[in-house]
């Protein structure tokens, strides 16, 4: 009963003290986090996104593979998006990635959208070789530098890609692009962490999406990566038929 007590005020305190600090605490699991308080009171009673047994499925995939540097919840917003995009599609699914590293987001997406469509192609572009010294602009060198991500390599990705409908293109997207001139897409995902190679994939493929095609941008409100936000902002500043969600996830919406 005594150590009852003491428990409860033990943990009573270290509540108030994290709140105090901005943060909630929750019971501890194995791959959770501390949640921010900003997200308030709801976020104790979400469901259990990892329990969802399609999505659930994939995603664990996805992370016990160890080739993404995503999360559940940006992974979760990926499978909604690419689910109703494959739903509403005419004719074959048109994915596209740009910022592959080792090819784990790649074939979630790819994986996600052959649940929901017969036919899928998708593009996976990447340098295999890290950030090009020649995308790094000033807005990215406080925390970026040439070759960072360089550990993974072209022959490795499309090996671990093989099977699958994705066709893996070695190059910085500025060059590799002349290759997908011609195709229209229903998704694509921008994971590149600098300036200029998001604002051009953005260019480039938001002239090339279909009616109801959504791009999604990873690090979109990363302090560490303040050249996508950038990016966006400048792209959606350029006065297309557009609209921009950007999410707590780090993530940016922008649905055409």
């Amino acid at each position: 009963m005594f150590f009852g007590k003491i428990k409860r005020r033990i943990k009573y305190t270290i509540k108030r003290a994290t709140r105090f600090c901005g943060y909630e605490i929750f019971p501890k699991k194995e791959g959770y986090n501390y949640i921010p308080s900003i997200y308030g009171g709801d976020a104790r009673r979400l469901v259990d996104i990892k329990e969802m047994v399609s999505f659930g499925t994939l995603a664990k995939e996805a992370i016990d593979e160890g080739r993404t540097l995503l999360s559940y919840n940006k992974l979760y917003t990926a499978y909604q998006v690419i689910e109703n995009a494959a739903k509403n599609k005419n004719g074959a699914f048109y994915g596209a990635e740009v910022g592959v590293y080792k090819g784990g987001m790649s074939k979630f997406i790819t994986k996600t959208a052959l649940q929901f469509s017969d036919q899928v192609n998708m593009y996976s572009i990447d340098t295999f070789a890290g950030h090009a010294a020649n995308d790094i602009a000033s807005i990215d060198s406080n925390t970026h530098s040439a070759g960072k991500f360089n550990d993974a390599s072209y022959e490795d990705v499309k090996k671990y890609l093989s099977g699958l409908p994705i066709q893996v293109i070695h190059g910085r997207i500025e060059d590799a692009s002349r290759m997908l001139a011609d195709k229209k897409f229903h998704f694509v995902h921008i994971d590149t962490d600098l300036y200029g190679p998001t604002k051009y994939a953005l260019t480039f493929f938001g002239e090339r999406m279909m009616m109801g095609g959504v791009i999604v941008v990873d690090d979109a409100l990363s302090k560490t990566c303040p050249g996508v936000k950038k990016a966006i902002d400048e792209y959606i500043e350029s006065g297309k038929n557009m609209r921009k969600f950007f999410l707590l996830t780090n993530q940016c919406i922008i649905l055409f």
